[in-house]
């Protein structure tokens, strides 16, 4: 793979019929989600997007939504997900400072497309069918795409609450998508429930993991909670749940009173935080065979490392072990290297580590380091103790 769209177009050319993307009632094949995402991406040029153009997509869990951030690749954009949620100032500032030539958004299912000269209707799923697939014809550029052009740019807000873009190469989002997909256990098949927003780069990841493995993502809206939650996640016969702690905490509670009732159930992922040990212990109670994978992640890389299934039995307290062809170092203050059982800061290194900060060089030069070309291949670069997190709850692997 060199692009990021390019997950798609595999999976639709391998297994065409199989259901990638299931909201609601909206199911779509893989061969319709590409079809769609095409036709999406030469409407979106007839509209002036070109290559390296930037386009803020407001990324609720809908299908629509996965068309359009594959559409915007597909066009030679960069597409920058964001919140349904997030406040009109904050969301202003992000196209401002990002240079967007495009903001998508919907109200209900309608989708607007706003330029400086004013919004526009996007067709909607129904439109974008292969009886319009004409729209594409001479609209839609050859490709001038290379592994180093932007796929997606994430807002994350900085010590300051100001939102700072992290830049997201294709060549760099390829390698993480693919060596995540390597150490999870997803399995051809799976169906994976995805209530984290897709502005959030765990959820936004699981659509390309998805199409990776040759699972089907079952998307839910980020508000549902409680008893919701475990309807709907019974309902949707899911093998896996990409979790964050709150939720496997709300599970933990309806567990011990529904034992058994998720018998599909077979995976839960977990990032953001680590999640009690209480409560996995009381889910491996309820539901016998259900295993867990804990990872530990930052946005500058997506994945710093992640567990094998259960291997928090053998090492509580673990976060796993780094991808492939990546290194994670514990430092002290001073930068140097400490010896298993010790506290201190993740130094990350590794192409999976994205390009930096937008627009702000100086903190980009503070926190990355690209070292000596006799070092490392390129675009293999080091993320500095002082762009990470200090993890006084981790513990290094022996």
């Amino acid at each position: 793979m060199k692009y990021l769209h390019e997950f798609l177009e595999a999976a639709a050319a391998a297994s065409p019929e199989h259901v990638a993307i299931e909201c609601g009632e909206t199911r779509l094949t893989t061969a319709r989600l590409a079809e769609t995402s095409r036709i999406a991406a030469a409407w979106l040029a007839s509209q002036g997007v070109k290559h390296g153009d930037r386009v803020v997509v407001e990324a609720s869990n809908s299908a629509m939504t996965v068309v359009l951030i594959h559409a915007v690749n597909m066009a030679g954009g960069c597409f920058i997900p964001v919140h349904p949620s997030t406040p009109t100032e904050q969301r202003a500032y992000i196209a401002q400072d990002a240079g967007a030539v495009l903001i998508l958004s919907a109200k209900s299912e309608t989708w607007t497309a706003e330029t400086i000269s004013g919004r526009v209707a996007v067709p909607d799923l129904a439109d974008l069918r292969s009886e319009n697939a004409a729209i594409a014809n001479g609209l839609l550029p050859a490709s001038t795409l290379i592994g180093e052009d932007l796929a997606c740019m994430i807002y994350t807000s900085g010590s300051t609450g100001r939102p700072k873009g992290v830049t997201c190469p294709h060549r760099q989002a390829v390698f993480a998508v693919g060596a995540i997909a390597e150490a999870l256990d997803y399995r051809a098949g799976d169906r994976i429930f995805c209530a984290i927003p897709l502005s959030f780069d765990y959820g936004l990841y699981q659509v390309f993991l998805a199409l990776a493995s040759g699972c089907t993502l079952c998307l839910e809206d980020p508000g549902i909670g409680g008893l919701g939650l475990f309807k709907a996640l019974k309902q949707s016969s899911a093998d896996v749940l990409a979790a964050v702690p709150v939720m496997i905490e709300t599970l933990a509670v309806l567990g011990r009173r529904k034992p058994g009732e998720l018998p599909a159930l077979r995976l839960i992922t977990n990032t953001g935080a680590a999640p009690s040990p209480k409560s996995i212990r009381v889910l491996r109670d309820a539901f016998p065979g259900l295993g867990f994978q804990l990872m530990y992640g930052l946005t500058e890389c997506k994945r710093v490392s992640i567990a094998p299934v259960d291997a928090d039995l053998a090492r509580p307290g673990t976060c796993g072990v780094p991808l492939r062809g990546t290194r994670v170092e514990v430092v002290d203050e001073a930068g140097q290297a400490l010896p298993p059982g010790k506290t201190g800061e993740f130094v990350v290194s590794g192409p999976h580590l994205m390009a930096g900060y937008w627009n702000a060089q100086a903190l980009t030069d503070a926190t990355y380091r690209t070292p000596p070309r006799n070092l490392a291949p390129p675009a293999y670069r080091r993320l500095r103790p002082n762009g990470c997190r200090r993890l006084p709850l981790l513990r290094r692997a022996a």
